[in-house]
Order: structure tokens, then sequence, then C-alpha cells
């Protein structure tokens, strides 16, 4: 359109709306930006490049990003046939990561809702997140998981508690509630 930027190059910030902290940073991504249709589309230039998301302290390699302006949404997603990462910047998170297929950041609220993941490795222990969903607000605050499922002892899968209400409180804690099923044929 008209009033319409486009870089091969550049930096991009973008405020939450009433936040204080940026939601959305990234300093080499390809852009497109329409202010007529209220859309952006930014992809990232080099090969598994940090955004940072830096009111929920959180950064994911997901490499392109489509910003709706009417809804305040920002959608992500990876290059076809690639996940993306996402790690937990707070200190207090022990550098906790996961992988994850797509996201929805939302701009008015602050929460980033990440789809596709497979697991989360929480010390001995992978949680598999109720449909793959997971949801992160302010400062790596992960939203309980409910009716999830944990496999604990990660070698031998002995332990399975069903039906979780799961809390990850860092890399190496969670708390949990849920029914155990004990495998002990090993």
């Amino acid at each position: 359109g008209k009033r319409s930027i486009e870089s091969p190059s550049a930096a991009v910030i973008i405020k939450s709306r009433g936040l204080q902290k940026f939601a959305f940073e990234n300093e080499n991504v390809e852009a497109k930006i329409d202010f007529d249709a209220q859309t952006g589309d930014f992809a990232a230039i080099e090969a598994d490049l940090a955004t940072d998301l830096p009111y929920n302290s959180y950064q994911t390699t997901l490499d392109r990003f489509h910003w709706d302006m009417k809804t305040d949404h920002i959608f992500m997603e990876a290059q076809e046939g690639k996940t993306g990462f996402f790690l937990a910047t707070e200190q207090t998170q022990d550098s906790l990561l996961f992988s994850g297929e797509t996201a929805d950041y939302d701009l008015n609220t602050g929460l980033l809702k990440i789809d596709g993941v497979d697991n989360i490795r929480v010390a001995d222990a992978f949680i598999y997140p109720k449909d793959g969903h997971v949801e992160i607000e302010e400062l790596s605050h992960m939203k309980t998981l409910n009716d999830s499922r944990i496999v604990a002892d990660t070698i031998n899968r002995n332990h399975v508690i069903k039906r979780d209400r799961i809390k990850v409180l860092r890399l190496n804690e969670l708390k949990a509630d849920g029914y155990l099923d004990i495998n002990n044929e090993n």
C-alpha cells in the first residue's frame, strides 16, 4: 500500500499495549510493514537467531513472524520442517529450555501461547503438556499445566503420573499432583 515499509535488514522492537516492557525484539529481520492493511511480516535473516521476548523473559528461535495490528497479536512459526526453541532467560528459571512449533503473542495481555510442545524436561522427568500447549506470562511464569502427564526417571521411565496439575517452577523443580503408575518390570 501507499503507507508501507520494506527493508531487507531491520531491527524491530514492539511494545505491549499498556505494559512497560518491550514484548518483541529482533535486530536482524527482513521486514514488510503495511500500515493500510495493519500487518507486519518479519523473517529472521540468520539461521537460529534468537528473538527476545523481554516481557516474558524468554527467547525463541522461531523465525517467521506475522503482526496483526488490528488484534495486537504476533503469530510466530518456524521455516517448514523446523521447530523453534524457547529459552527462559529469567535467572530463577535456570535456563529452562523446550521446543515448540508455533506461538501466539497477545500484545494486549503479554500472554505467550506456545503450541507443538512435545515435552519439557524438568529435573529427571519429561512433562508432556496436554495437546502440546504451554502458556507463559510475565517473568517466565509458566501457567499450570492441567491434565498433562509426567514420565519420571528419564532413563528407565518407571514412573508415570497421569491427569496431572503441573506447576513448572524452574529447570530442576516442579510441583504436581496426579495418579501414579509404577512399572517395576526392569
